[in-house]
C-alpha cells in the first residue's frame, strides 16, 4: 500500500455523482438519440453494488448512479466483469455504458439494460447490504483475491481505503484478515492491532464464512471514513498472498 497524501485527498479528486442518478438526457443537455455513435460508447469503473444501484466512474472520475438487474449484480459479486489494471498490483472491474442506447456492457454479448435512479428509492435494508458484502468477499477469497474498498472514481487505488483477506497463519490455519489504511480509531476497530506509526489498523479472526460477516461490518465501518455514500464505495481487488482460501 502507498502512503495516504498528507490532506487525504489528491488534487484532482473524482466529482461525487448527482444524489439524483442519471437522467433520460445525455451530457450537455442532448438526447440519447442525438449522441453520435462514436460518443456512445464510454468505459468506466464500477463501484461497490447498493442494493439494485451501481455507480460507474469514467476515466475523469465523474460518476453515474444505475438502477440495474439483479445478473449484473452477481456478476460484480463473481468478480466476472472486464479487469483493468488498478496500480499497486491491483484491479477493478470495468463495464462500457452506452449512453445511447442506455445499457450496461461487459464481454460479448453481455449487456444490462439500466434506469434512472428514482430520488424517492428507499435505503436497502442494512442486513440485506451486509450480506450481500459477505458474499463478495467469501467469493473473492475463495478464488484467492483480496477486496479493497476505497474512495470512488479513482484512476489507481490509493489510501485511504480498508482490505479484506484470507490468508494462512504460522500453523497453517485461514485467518480473515480486514485492514484499515491508515489507522482508523472506530468503535469497531476499538481491539485492533495498530501500527505504531498510524499506517494500519489489523483486525483478525479464524476464517469461516459466518465470520465473513464480521469482515463486511468492518469494511463498511471504515469505508465510512473515506466514501460520500454507500453508492460510492471504490471497488479493488488484488491477489492473495496465499492463494484460494481452503486449497
Amino acid at each position: 500500500m502507498t502512503e495516504q497524501p498528507e490532506n487525504g485527498q489528491q488534487n484532482g479528486s473524482p466529482t461525487p455523482p448527482d444524489p439524483q442518478g442519471p437522467t433520460e438526457t445525455a451530457p450537455d443537455g442532448m438526447a440519447p438519440e442525438d449522441i453520435a455513435e462514436e460518443d456512445a460508447l464510454v468505459l468506466t469503473t464500477v463501484a461497490v453494488p447498493y442494493g439494485d444501484r451501481l455507480t460507474t466512474y469514467d476515466a475523469a472520475g465523474s460518476g453515474i448512479i444505475w438502477q440495474v438487474p439483479a445478473t449484473l449484480q452477481a456478476k460484480i459479486a463473481a468478480g466476472s466483469l472486464p479487469r483493468r489494471e488498478g496500480g499497486e498490483g491491483t484491479t477493478a472491474q470495468c463495464v462500457v455504458v452506452d449512453q445511447k442506447r442506455l445499457v450496461l456492457k461487459g464481454l460479448e454479448d453481455d449487456q444490462w439494460p439500466v434506469t434512472v435512479v428514482d430520488e424517492k428509492t428507499l435505503p436497502v435494508p442494512m442486513d440485506a447490504y451486509r450480506e450481500r458484502i459477505r458474499q463478495m468477499l467469501v467469493q473473492a477469497a475463495r478464488r484467492g483475491e483480496a477486496v479493497i474498498f476505497s474512495r470512488p472514481g479513482l484512476a489507481e487505488m490509493e489510501p485511504p481505503c480498508v482490505r479484506s483477506s484470507v490468508v494462512r497463519d504460522d500453523d497453517g490455519a485461514w485467518l480473515s484478515v480486514v485492514e484499515a489504511f491508515p489507522a482508523v480509531n472506530l468503535e469497531g476497530w476499538a481491539d485492533a492491532e495498530h501500527d505504531e506509526d498510524g499506517a494500519a489498523s489489523r483486525k483478525y479472526a479464524i476464517a469461516d464464512e459466518e465470520t465473513m460477516t464480521g469482515a463486511a461490518m468492518l469494511m463498511l465501518m471504515a469505508a465510512q471514513t473515506f466514501a460520500p455514500g454507500p453508492e460510492q464505495i471504490g471497488l479493488f481487488f488484488e491477489e492473495s498472498a496465499d492463494g484460494p482460501w481452503g486449497e
